[in-house]
């Protein structure tokens, strides 16, 4: 912990750092990482994590935020109080649901939830109307709610390896989708018009 802690307090003397804390083997993480109230970046992916401390809703100041490859198994409330996320990277975790605080993340832009154990996307998601990259894939997914149509500045979509095979037809009208990863499946169920005219760019599973 002496290192972590040197870390911290080395992030602490710049402001707008980034602190990677990435593959340390935590279990988690000091309280005094709250001190940091200026930092911009922080990467812990590839640790033991199952919670964050209280000290982490401080983070105000807080951009980009790596938590993949850990062991969560919800979206902690920490997080969603830190409203200047732009980017969240929750990927390769064992979560299963996610708080309805997440609504409070009005600048997300990017939010990873692949290779989870999400069996529905909470209503909040769709109040993220910021999103610009949103990623589900590999949970167990059981449809994707017509709401994702709210999501008007979406670009990228990655919904494949889920139990679902029919995508609402709001998916298809999103004005500024580009690039969507699904299933063979889940694109043979889409409307005819769209497989005829090709786009958005596809990657198919």
């Amino acid at each position: 912990m002496i290192n972590i802690l040197h870390e911290l307090d080395l992030a602490a003397r710049e402001r707008g750092a980034r602190l990677d804390l990435r593959g340390k083997g935590l279990d988690d993480v000091p309280e005094e990482i709250g001190l940091l109230d200026g930092v911009a970046e922080i990467d812990l992916s590839g640790n033991s994590l199952r919670n964050l401390p209280w000290s982490f809703s401080l983070l105000r100041q807080l951009k980009v935020l790596d938590l993949s490859g850990n062991k969560l198994t919800w979206l902690p409330d920490e997080v969603c109080g830190l409203t200047e996320l732009v980017n969240l990277m929750m990927r390769w975790n064992a979560i299963k649901e996610i708080s309805p605080a997440i609504s409070g993340l009005i600048h997300l832009e990017k939010l990873e939830l692949g290779s989870n154990k999400l069996e529905q996307l909470r209503s909040e998601v769709f109040d993220l109307t910021a999103l610009r990259w949103l990623d589900v894939s590999e949970n167990r997914l059981k449809s994707l709610h017509p709401n994702v149509g709210r999501l008007r500045e979406l670009k990228y979509l990655e919904v494949y390896s889920n139990p679902f095979t029919l995508l609402p037809d709001e998916v298809w009208t999103l004005p500024k989708l580009e690039w969507i990863n699904l299933d063979e499946d889940q694109w043979e169920r889409a409307p005819e018009a769209v497989r005829k005219r090709g786009k958005p760019a596809l990657r198919i599973v």
